[in-house]
């Protein structure tokens, strides 16, 4: 059975050995802090899983604080691979803005769909 975090803008769970999180809404400093604590405590109950899938499809607004914060907390956090799936002109937007600007340590692709994220995610373990 999955355990399955929810927040105020956000689901997170372990499917298949990769932490996946769904968030909505708008990202502000606040929301963010609680979703990279939820994010820590997962991965320290589970073994630090090394692979993150995150859903921003129903995304509206990111603010600027958030954005910093995601970025340095996931440089150096032991997370090897990010897969970001992006369904939609906005979300695309979204993260290519983040990739951009925030220039992440660590591997980021984006995807529309789910399957070809974890295959990517995977593809260095064999």
């Amino acid at each position: 059975m999955k355990k399955k975090i929810k927040t105020n803008n956000s689901e997170i769970w372990i499917e298949g050995g990769i932490i996946m999180i769904r968030m909505w809404g708008e990202l502000n400093e606040k929301s963010t802090k609680v979703q990279i604590k939820e994010i820590k405590n997962l991965r320290k109950e589970s073994g630090n899983i090394k692979y993150v899938i995150v859903d921003i499809s129903d995304l509206k607004k990111v603010s600027l604080k958030a954005r910093r914060i995601f970025a340095s907390e996931y440089s150096g956090s032991g997370v090897r691979k990010i897969g970001v799936i992006c369904k939609n002109p906005l979300s695309k937007t979204i993260a290519s803005f983040f990739l951009g600007i925030n220039k992440p340590a660590i591997l980021i692709k984006l995807f529309e769909d789910v399957e070809e994220a974890k295959k990517w995610l995977r593809e260095d373990e064999y």
